[in-house]
């Protein structure tokens, strides 16, 4: 079977699960099911064809025909785009299975609109991946956003995600125009549009259209990526999805952007100066620091998760940046290694906040909220959705020997390697301090999920939802279960993840062969383990007692969900701290309650401000009123002014081309 035909077969399931659900809709629960299984198989067939690229010494062209006189429904899987194709995949076939028993509790929605965004969503995202066209890539790209905004606001009837959705489109819109730019400008004159012309054509280019080109590229793929300050809208559109969605979005749809700028800057503008990667590293460190912070401060589990996006998008980017810099120093050996750290924490972040999204849902699905402060007891409750959770807060906290770590481990080397290069002050401190930001966010990530982890799972139920919860269906569980497998095999094989994604560099910037890279002997966590075992062995053959299980003591006072500790009390400590940031605005108000001892009730409040919406958001946004009211008196009504308009715009663009 040729590659083509794998390909028709690959949009055929994905077709047919966007349509054949609308031909079921009188019984929702087979509309359902069908748009998921034929989810399920697009995006293996996708996994297939990812993996051929990705090992495959050859790129895979395939050829659809023509679109346009001069533009090609042309796809491209090299290593690169295989590597992306496989994480989107992977991840697509997992949340699929989940969403079949997960999406019930919309029971009063269009499952079938559901299921034609929903598979329309995940198509797109694979075919931005592997198009080998900048009209074709722009079109998919389109059709990505708006499939992933009607899935934003599927729940429509709340003002909330109506809000959000439109956030979204706007952002999304505005990044799309930068791209589109960035894509035009680096066509020029070449005379195709396709990625091989793009890449001969932008070394003739001045150094002045690339830095133009960069500039646009990284405002418009960072504004999708969800960078700080673009991201905005990330903390909005992801609470107001349903969860298996922001699984895919926080998990996948985010990394498109990653796709882009590497496939960009790095494949087709080709070696660029220094400040290019040091421009990224920045970014990186700011996304990082600013996401993990106000993932810190966050009750509801959805809106802490996509902070953390946030802040690995960060993480991810200090990676691509780096290797940037390498490049512009001509060093293809550690620009290759940076990228492939880069790379491998894309696939990590992708598994383990999957992971995290699909425990949350699970989570919802049981309580019905998603508010940290309502819960509490769910290890006695939700045994194994607690533990799967438990694996992903580990995993996103860089903690060995999980897939976390082996990506950070690599990057604080690549970091390290910067400042030993001696190329100038300026590197040897910036290296230092990459590394420092990179370890700060690691701990300030381990303080956040001790909190997400402690108060929703640990202690009592703080409500009547968190006290009824029960274990979801094993559907459910089932398909959660590989993600939090491969938090720690991943981990495990980093050195065998490292050099196979190195080769993706070598394929994308020809040059010295990379040595075998060497990673964290991952032995001695074996080890480690073999030996906790033998020991928990010896104590049970020695006769250690057996377990007394009994309530805590609290002298003599009986203890209830309201003297536990919360979540707003385990941040406050750090949002003291980081409180220029944060910009807290606190409310006290005191009350007679009536009680012989304790006359008196102290209500406290706190809410969060942001100082990229009070100083940048909100100004733009009142500027941009103020205009569109002044040129509001254009709009008469009257025809002829109308094609008065039209007929002096005719004139200017004469003009522009006699001269031109």
């Amino acid at each position: 079977m040729n590659n083509e035909t794998v390909w028709i077969i690959l949009l055929v399931f994905f077709v047919a699960g966007a349509v054949i659900p609308y031909g079921l809709n009188k019984n929702r629960n087979l509309a359902l099911v069908t748009g998921c299984l034929f989810a399920v198989a697009g995006s293996t067939t996708a996994l297939w064809m990812g993996v051929r690229g990705l090992v495959s010494s050859d790129p895979i062209l395939i050829l659809m025909g023509n679109i346009l006189p001069i533009t090609n429904l042309e796809f491209y899987i090299d290593g690169l785009s295989g590597f992306f194709l496989i994480t989107i995949a992977l991840v697509s076939i997992l949340t699929s299975i989940y969403s079949i028993q997960y999406m019930k509790i919309y029971g009063q929605e269009n499952l079938a609109w559901w299921s034609f965004c929903y598979n329309l969503f995940l198509l797109t995202m694979m075919l931005v991946v592997t198009a080998n066209n900048i009209i074709v890539f722009l079109i998919f790209w389109e059709m990505m956003t708006l499939a992933s905004y009607f899935l934003v606001t599927f729940s429509f009837k709340r003002e909330q995600v109506r809000k959000a959705g439109f956030v979204y489109l706007v952002m999304t819109h505005i990044g799309t125009v930068f791209i589109a730019s960035a894509l035009f400008l680096l066509a020029g004159s070449q005379g195709g549009w396709n990625y091989a012309h793009l890449a001969a054509g932008s070394g003739m280019m001045n150094d002045q259209t690339k830095n133009l080109i960069f500039v646009c590229a990284l405002i418009g793929f960072g504004t999708k990526a969800g960078i700080v300050p673009l991201h905005i809208w990330l903390p909005q559109a992801h609470p107001a999805a349903p969860t298996n969605v922001s699984a895919l979005m926080s998990g996948v749809m985010l990394k498109t952007a990653i796709y882009g700028i590497v496939r960009l800057m790095i494949d087709l503008l080709g070696t660029g100066p220094s400040w290019w990667g040091a421009v990224i590293i920045v970014l990186g460190v700011i996304s990082a620091l600013v996401g993990v912070v106000s993932a810190l401060m966050e009750h509801d589990l959805k809106r802490l998760l996509a902070y953390h996006s946030v802040e690995n998008i960060g993480i991810i980017l200090m990676g691509v940046g780096t290797s940037m810099v390498f490049y512009s120093w001509s060093m293809p050996v550690p620009a290759a290694i940076a990228l492939a750290a880069g790379l491998f924490h894309v696939l990590n972040h992708a598994i383990f906040k999957s992971l995290l999204f699909l425990c949350t849902g699970s989570v919802y699905y049981a309580t019905h909220t998603k508010d940290i402060e309502q819960l509490g007891g769910l290890i006695k409750k939700m045994p194994v959705t607690s533990i799967l959770f438990l694996t992903g807060a580990i995993s996103i906290s860089a903690v060995p020997p999980f897939n976390g770590f082996a990506s950070e481990y690599q990057l604080y080397l690549s970091l390290l390697q910067l400042s030993h290069q001696h190329q100038s002050n300026f590197w040897v401190v910036g290296g230092i301090l990459g590394c420092t930001a990179l370890a700060l966010t690691g701990a300030l990530a381990a303080a956040c999920f001790v909190k997400a982890f402690g108060i929703s799972f640990l202690a009592l139920p703080r409500s009547a939802k968190a006290t009824g919860a029960r274990e979801v269906p094993w559907n459910m569980t089932l398909s959660m279960i590989p993600l939090a497998a491969l938090c720690l095999i991943l981990g495990g094989v980093s050195g065998q993840m490292m050099n196979l994604l190195a080769q993706i560099a070598v394929q994308l910037k020809a040059g010295s062969p990379i040595p075998l890279i060497g990673t964290y002997p991952y032995q001695i966590f074996l080890l480690f383990g073999f030996v906790i075992v033998i020991l928990f062995g010896l104590t049970k053959l020695s006769g250690a007692g057996k377990e007394r299980k009994s309530q805590t003591w609290g002298c003599g006072i009986e203890t209830n969900a309201e003297m536990e500790y919360t979540a707003a009390s385990f941040s406050q400590p750090i949002r003291r701290v980081y409180r220029p940031l944060l910009k807290p605005t606190r409310s006290i108000t005191t009350g007679f309650n009536g009680q012989p001892y304790f006359g008196y009730r102290i209500e406290f409040h706190e809410r969060i401000g942001s100082n990229f919406k009070d100083y940048f958001y909100v100004p733009v946004r009142k500027s941009v009123i103020e205009i569109s009211r002044k040129w509001q008196n254009i709009q008469s009504g009257n025809i002829n002014w109308y094609l008065g308009y039209i007929f002096v715009t005719l004139i200017i663009l004469l003009v522009f081309c006699a001269k031109g």
